[in-house]
């Protein structure tokens, strides 16, 4: 005897969001809506950006507790992450490496102090030269009327 096939019986479900057109960030979010309706795609870009969303807040850390021991997300989401990863532009970044220690050069137990460095040498002083006066250089650009824009 052979299987019988099950007819499957899809139900979706359905979650509203309101939003305040006030509110910058929710209107970005509605005008996205209205342009992925306008090529016909705005459930596909919105059930996209949800679960990649979701994802990076829960790889952040953004997702309280409380939220995530319901319903077992804790254990999904990182499932989810696992198998999908983040992508690109929602991995963080990478560690920021705290500068080396100086190293020391090896003291023996006996020494009393590192050698340091030779004082640096003395510089010169600086010697400062006097330039041309506001006359003479009025007088090397040739007219020394001062410049009028406009009606005079």
């Amino acid at each position: 005897m052979g299987s019988v096939p099950r007819k499957i019986v899809r139900r979706t479900e359905r979650v509203a969001v309101y939003l305040l057109p006030s509110v910058e960030q929710e209107r970005i979010l509605f005008d996205v809506y209205e342009a992925a309706k306008a090529v016909g795609r705005p459930q596909d870009i919105f059930r996209d950006a949800l679960a990649i969303g979701m994802r990076a807040l829960y790889e952040a850390g953004e997702i309280p507790d409380n939220v995530l021991n319901q319903r077992k997300l804790r254990e999904r989401l990182a499932a989810e992450s696992a198998r999908r990863g983040l992508p690109r532009a929602f991995q963080p970044p990478p560690p920021v490496m705290a500068p080396a220690e100086p190293v020391l050069p090896y003291r023996s137990p006996g020494a009393e102090s590192v050698p340091s460095a030779p004082p640096p040498r003395p510089m010169a002083p600086a010697v400062e030269e006097e330039g041309p006066s506001y006359e003479d250089l009025m007088g090397m650009m040739g007219d020394s009327s001062p410049l009028v824009v406009g009606d005079a």
